[in-house]
């Protein structure tokens, strides 16, 4: 059973209580590192990498599934440490076989990661009573189903992942041929990740690989993901929680709803989620690609920091209830309590993910770089590269064992 963590958020108590009993500034002090902003311009111009994982979710597969949910907060943490800092957005696709309880389904590709892993939270293995599954209407929908980004230097990667071939006896299926070739005209790179030894899956897997332009690789049924465990997670996954408690949504009645339901979510994954994944969203959150994850769309203080908008220009309708009762000097030293707030979180959360990553690398083996989601960061650095983007090569990965074809045969 997944630890639990509960947190509490003190500091931020404490800054309320100071902007709601006084109208001297909060901080009497030096002020700590100011913390990562996010300027609108900047972000615009980011360069864009787009992931969607389709993942066969029939019976043999639940050893990856659970994999997967183990692992994807490490594989965005990666993603978020390429230069320059990317725009990061991940779907989902899920898929079985007609006589199943669905055959596919799918989940957009979006900034907000904790959707997207609450969406994956919900995967378990079932079905999939003969050996071919609906590869093709998989593949098809994450090609053609989602709004992938326009901008041609954008990096759009899928990763059909699962153990079984196509069933090719659909009459009105779309082959898995024609998906590689509108994924060619839509900038799309295919990866395969094959699962087990299926005699059938590797040709077609191989051959899907080939016509869009990305690399094959074989991992045992399981996936192989190996989760090492750390001293430092219970309170990297605490400081993640804190960090997220700084956020103060803005704007119009809806605008601050969506705030609200989205603190709410993350809110919930704070206790629901185990100390290892935990650890790693808090490293993902505290990174500048995470911010929109960690903040929203419309979060007050990172917009005052980056210049966006001047606190004393918005509506005080458009506030947070508990700022629309403050004095004008009350709310200045309540953002700015919180600004000072998450540069402290952030700062210890960059400290202890140091010492975490050593920790790791020190106990990782040969074989852990074999798993699953090493050899996606090891095939996405690869493909990043072309787009102009560097992922650092950690000191204790070994080279992925993917192979991208160069076959001229169609």
């Amino acid at each position: 059973m997944p630890t639990m963590i509960k947190t509490a958020t003190p500091l931020l108590a404490l800054t309320l209580a100071l902007a709601a009993g006084s109208a001297t500034p909060a901080i009497a002090c030096p002020p700590p590192p100011a913390p990562d902003v996010v300027d609108v311009a900047q972000e615009d111009a980011r360069p864009v990498v787009e992931v969607v994982f389709v993942l066969d979710t029939t019976g043999s597969m639940a050893g990856l599934i659970e994999g997967a949910k183990q692992t994807i907060w490490s594989i965005a943490t990666e993603i978020a440490r390429a230069e320059p800092t990317p725009t990061v957005r991940m779907g989902l696709v899920a898929y079985r076989d007609r006589s199943d309880d669905y055959v596919v389904r799918s989940y957009e590709l979006t900034e907000d990661l904790d959707a997207m892993y609450t969406s994956l939270m919900t995967f378990a293995a079932g079905g999939g009573g003969d050996t071919p599954e609906s590869v093709n209407e998989a593949l098809n929908r994450a090609v053609t189903g989602f709004e992938w980004s326009d901008d041609p230097d954008a990096l759009k990667l899928v990763y059909l992942v699962g153990d079984a071939p196509p069933h090719m006896d659909y009459q009105d299926d779309v082959p898995y041929m024609d998906s590689c070739t509108l994924a060619l005209e839509r900038g799309l790179i295919i990866n395969t990740i094959q699962c087990g030894s299926i005699t059938d899956t590797e040709p077609v897997w191989r051959e899907i690989a080939r016509r869009a332009e990305g690399g094959f690789i074989r991992v045992e049924q399981s996936g192989g993901a190996v989760v090492i465990e750390t001293p430092f997670d219970a309170e990297l996954a605490s400081l993640g929680a804190d960090l997220g408690a700084t956020s103060v949504g803005y704007g119009d009645a809806s605008e601050i709803l969506a705030q609200a339901r989205k603190r709410e979510a993350a809110e919930s994954l704070d206790e629901k989620t185990a100390a290892a994944p935990a650890a790693d969203r808090a490293m993902y959150n505290a990174s500048a690609a995470g911010a929109r994850n960690a903040f929203g769309r419309q979060d007050l203080v990172a917009d005052i920091a980056s210049g966006t908008i001047e606190l004393e220009a918005i509506p005080e309708e458009q506030l947070p209830e508990p700022m629309q009762a403050m004095t004008a000097d009350e709310r200045r030293a309540y953002v700015e309590g919180l600004a000072a707030q998450r540069a402290q979180v952030q700062a210890k959360i960059a400290e202890l993910s140091s010492k975490r990553t050593a920790y790791q690398r020190e106990r990782m083996s040969d074989r852990d770089a074999d798993g699953f989601d090493r050899q996606i960061v090891g095939t996405l650095r690869d493909q990043a590269r072309a787009k102009g983007l560097e992922l650092p090569e950690p000191e204790a990965d070994t080279a992925p064992d993917t192979e991208t074809s160069t076959d001229t045969d169609a």
